[in-house]
């Protein structure tokens, strides 16, 4: 699934956080898992990956094998959690005190 965001940040846990602009799915925990080719698919969950991952597998990498197996392997050593946080757009200005000290 292709997303509208800027790219991951790592947070403590080692998770990632994916900053999403237009805060859709804002507190939505999700899986994903980074392809080689430097794509990143993600679910909902764990059976959702491996779904999503074939998929991907069959119409970008056909040379790979797609069944059972390399997929469970391909998710269960390279999936990660992340969620998306929303992004709200506007001036910092009318905060009182945010920015630098004044000289």
């Amino acid at each position: 699934m292709e997303t509208g965001c800027i790219p991951g940040y790592a947070t403590a846990s080692g998770s990632v956080l994916t900053i999403l602009l237009s805060g859709e799915r804002e507190g939505r925990n999700m899986r994903a898992v980074l392809c080689h080719c430097r794509h990143r698919v993600e679910a909902g969950d764990e059976a959702a990956l491996r779904g999503a991952v074939r998929e991907h597998l069959i119409r970008q990498h056909p040379a790979i094998e797609s069944t059972d197996e390399p997929v469970r392997e391909i998710v269960s050593t390279g999936a990660y959690d992340f969620a998306y946080a929303e992004v709200h757009a506007g001036s910092f200005a009318d905060d009182d005190g945010f920015g630098p000290e004044p000289f």
